[in-house]
């Protein structure tokens, strides 16, 4: 389930197989190319047989519709979402943390499991407030730095965790957590 891979600064470390997809530059479909990304390794990588078998093969327009996002505004990422998500996902349950942590997505990562972030990537970059952005961790190495795939600007993305924090903070530091069902319910009929 992770691979290693060579970082900017000549590091080798180890990060999860999430596959990469990458959003146009003239959309705000960030949230729902993270989500699929996350999906994917579900579906075909994690290593628990009835997560990836009840995963569904979603296509970015199947998400769009699901997620109720808009090419030019993007989603609208709420609790009723994630619920939404989760009944329609029935393999994964998804829950929206605010005012996460470090802790967090170091927990999710040495579980196997990728993190999607929402933070202010133009705050991030050039600290100017813009639109919010989602992003998937697939990897935490020391000093807290983070690898993330992000749909705008690249897979396997080192981003230091003091430049993270600068464009998280204006977004509460919410984080989306997908916790993978990995036993069967029983139905009664």
């Amino acid at each position: 389930m992770r691979r290693k891979i060579l970082t900017e600064d000549n590091r080798v470390i180890q990060v999860l197989r999430v596959p990469y997809y990458y959003q146009s530059n003239q959309d705000w479909l960030c949230f729902v190319f993270s989500l699929k990304m996350c999906l994917e390794y579900f579906k075909n990588i994690f290593d628990n047989e009835l997560v990836k078998h009840n995963t569904p093969n979603l296509s970015i327009d199947d998400l769009k519709k699901l997620t109720h996002s808009g090419e030019f505004t993007g989603t609208r990422v709420d609790k009723s979402l994630m619920n939404e998500l989760s009944r329609e996902i029935p393999s994964l349950k998804f829950s929206l943390n605010e005012y996460g942590s470090i802790n967090t997505l170091t927990e999710n990562y040495n579980k196997n499991i990728p993190t999607i972030v929402l933070y202010n990537c133009s705050y991030m970059l050039n600290e100017e407030l813009g639109p919010s952005h989602a992003g998937v961790v697939i990897g935490v190495i020391e000093d807290n730095d983070i690898i993330i795939n992000n749909p705008w600007l690249g897979p396997e993305k080192l981003i230091k965790w003091k430049d993270f924090q600068k464009g998280w903070e204006p977004e509460y530091n919410r984080l989306i957590t997908i916790n993978p069902e990995t036993q069967m319910k029983l139905e009664v009929d």
